[in-house]
């Protein structure tokens, strides 16, 4: 792919290009373009979008309404950069610019949800996306922020607030395969207080989760989601969240067409308190957060191995802000402890053996600078310190950084933006302990580690019109760890454990995107990724096509004095590698898979200001001659209605 190296220069040149655009064929006295929201993910504090230095794209609540989706994944599908395979919905993972899965934190109103049992991943397919207002996606190394597991980049979301103006409002929908969806949410709020509950109950029968197969594969999702926060004093307020998910998913194991169930619930909490001083200056923030995941695999309808996992962290914030006669300045100190569980029980399998209740900690300390230098530079540098010595098996510790800045140029409708960073992934639980006679823990391995840096234009045509932006990428990984290697001593040692594999997986490439409004009535949001994600020997990644794209037009109306909007949506997915381990032998085979493209339609009409109807058409091209894993199914065309009601 020849276009990687010349990219920079490219880069630079359209940024010249945008920018003779703006000063020729557009007028605007303004110094900077009007802030509208606040981004949360890019730094331990909210920053306006035009600050921020690193690659995010943002998802907000009016994009999910239009888009109307069934599960988070499909938002995440119209990412630059993240790549997301789903086994029929019964294991889907989201890789950030070419890191695995488990490169990828997810974050949850500032809880961490990665989960022990699955190698500190959390696979999407557990999280109601009906819960969810807002999705930001921050790509590139972030550990010096966010700690291990950050190696790709953050999955940032958010759950709706309450306010004095918010109404209570009930959904209900039906759909193709037995699909039917109920959700609703009620609270209350004055000016010092809230408190709200939402409840979703979604259920489908599903497709075989087998490509080969015909029993159908359905799941189960009820969702809970508490939020409470009062406004105690003028300088001291206070934050409680909860969620509980109970679900059930059925999935085989290709090519088996077998009657396997997960049985999991989760449960993530976080309590917060903040106090201001020097008129909202200085900040102290107290945070506890814990995510509880247990999962029971049932096999022809007998209970089996009992796995539980947790999460919990305390973590203390102290962010001071000052200003100076040209520059407004904030430093930030935070310290934190995490510590995680992992047990499994109840297993019958000699290949799945019970584990013992073990657990790892670290200490962190980071220290953050962010810097508006003038209304056009804005610069952060963050460092982060993980103390892993008091784990037993004690790996490495280990020091992140990342530096970002922005640069506005001309009437500030040009926008310049830089990052680099490094992350970390520490060891599981089980590759540190091992959970059997046959696969033992292993002391000496090392994080697998990251360095990532970008570079970009951004310019925006109008205050209000499309802004579009270009980004070169490149991506290094090392030390990754391989889950089965031979132990120390060959041939005398017949054990295995987990090994740090030489060479670094390497990820160059471009980003596009376009989002924004024109033509008084559309909306725009495209996105283009041309990359290259290859191993340490040179071979493609798998699941990880060169070539990713979306695109989504969406198009209000009136229709005889009622109000509605039309919504389009196309994801295409290059071809791209898996791995499978066919018989005889069991070796390990790479195989291409074709590429695909799915079509999306969604239709809605406001009937009145409180009631509303809409209609989705999901794959509406009847696209099934795909494999997203290989040997898994993949749904064809399928059709959802609903109503949405507010009190």
């Amino acid at each position: 792919m020849k276009y990687i190296q010349p990219s920079i220069g490219c880069i630079v040149s359209a940024g010249i290009f945008l920018f003779s655009l703006n000063a020729t064929g557009q007028e605007n006295d303004t110094n900077e373009v009007t802030v509208k929201e606040l981004v949360v993910s890019a730094s331990r504090v909210p920053l306006p979008p035009k600050q921020v230095g690193s690659s995010i794209t943002v998802i907000n609540q009016e994009d999910i309404e239009d888009r109307k989706p069934t599960t988070v994944y499909e938002l995440l599908r119209e990412v630059p950069s993240v790549a997301v395979s789903s086994s029929s919905g019964s294991q889907v993972q989201a890789r950030i610019r070419g890191a695995e899965g488990n490169h990828t934190l997810v974050v949850l109103d500032g809880i961490k949800l990665n989960d022990p049992y699955f190698g500190n991943e959390l696979y999407l397919h557990h999280l109601p996306v009906q819960l969810i207002n807002r999705v930001e996606v921050l790509r590139g190394p972030q550990s010096s922020i966010y700690g291990s597991d950050a190696v790709g980049g953050v999955v940032n979301l958010t759950t709706p607030e309450y306010s004095k103006d918010s109404r209570p409002s009930v959904q209900a929908g039906l759909g193709t395969h037995s699909t039917s969806n109920v959700k609703a949410i009620f609270g209350a709020a004055n000016d010092s207080n809230t408190i709200s509950l939402a409840v979703n109950s979604f259920r489908t029968d599903g497709i075989s989760a087998a490509k080969a197969g015909t029993e159908k594969d359905g799941s189960r999702m009820q969702s809970a989601l508490l939020k409470a926060g009062s406004q105690l004093s003028e300088n001291f307020e206070v934050a409680a969240t909860a969620m509980a998910i109970n679900s059930k998913f059925e999935f085989d194991s290709p090519p088996a067409d077998t009657n396997q169930v997960a049985d999991n619930r989760k449960i993530f909490w976080a309590l917060k308190a903040v106090i201001s001083q020097l008129d909202g200056n200085l900040n102290h923030t107290f945070k506890l957060t814990n995510a509880n995941h247990k999962r029971v695999d049932i096999n022809q309808g007998v209970s089996g191995q009992n796995s539980i996992g947790k999460l919990t962290g305390i973590e203390y914030q102290a962010n001071y802000r000052f200003q100076t006669a040209e520059t407004e300045q904030t430093i930030i100190f935070a310290a934190s402890r995490e510590k995680t569980k992992y047990q499994r029980t109840n297993s019958t399998s000699q290949f799945v053996p019970n584990i013992p209740n073990l657990e790892s900690s670290s200490t962190s300390y980071t220290l953050e600078h962010q810097a508006s230098l003038s209304d056009r530079v804005f610069l952060s540098l963050s460092g982060r310190y993980d103390d892993n010595s008091k784990n037993t098996n004690a790996f490495k510790n280990y020091t992140t950084w990342r530096a970002s800045g922005a640069y506005l140029l001309g009437n500030g409708l040009t926008r310049i933006h830089a990052s680099y960073g490094t992350g970390i992934k520490n060891p599981t639980i089980v590759e540190l302990y091992g959970f059997s006679g046959t696969f033992v823990g292993n002391p000496d391995l090392k994080p697998e580690t990251s360095k990532g840096w970008d570079i970009g234009v951004e310019h925006t045509f109008g205050n209000d019109g499309i802004t579009v932006d270009a980004t070169y990428f490149d991506n290094r990984i090392t030390n990754e760890i391989k889950g089965f290697g031979n132990c120390a001593n060959p041939p005398e040692c017949t054990q295995q454990w987990a090994i740090n594999l030489d060479g670094t997986n390497t990820t160059k490439g471009l980003e596009f995107s376009a989002s924004g409004k024109f033509a008084e009535y559309w909306k725009l949001a495209a996105s283009l990724t041309l990359s290259k994600p290859r191993d340490n020997e040179g071979q493609k990644l798998v699941r990880r096509s060169d070539l990713i794209a979306s695109l989504n037009l969406n198009r209000s109306f009136t229709l005889q004095n009622y109000k509605g909007e039309f919504n389009f949506n196309i994801q295409h997915n290059g071809k791209q590698m898996d791995v499978t381990f066919p018989p005889p032998d069991f070796s390990r085979t790479l195989v291409e898979l074709r590429g695909y493209t799915l079509v999306n339609l969604t239709g809605a009409l406001n009937i009145n200001e409180q009631t509303s109807v809409f209609v989705k058409v999901e794959n509406a091209l009847d696209e099934t001659d795909y494999e997203e894993v290989v040997g898994y199914g993949v749904p064809g065309r399928a059709f959802f209605v609903g109503v949405n009601y507010e009190f």
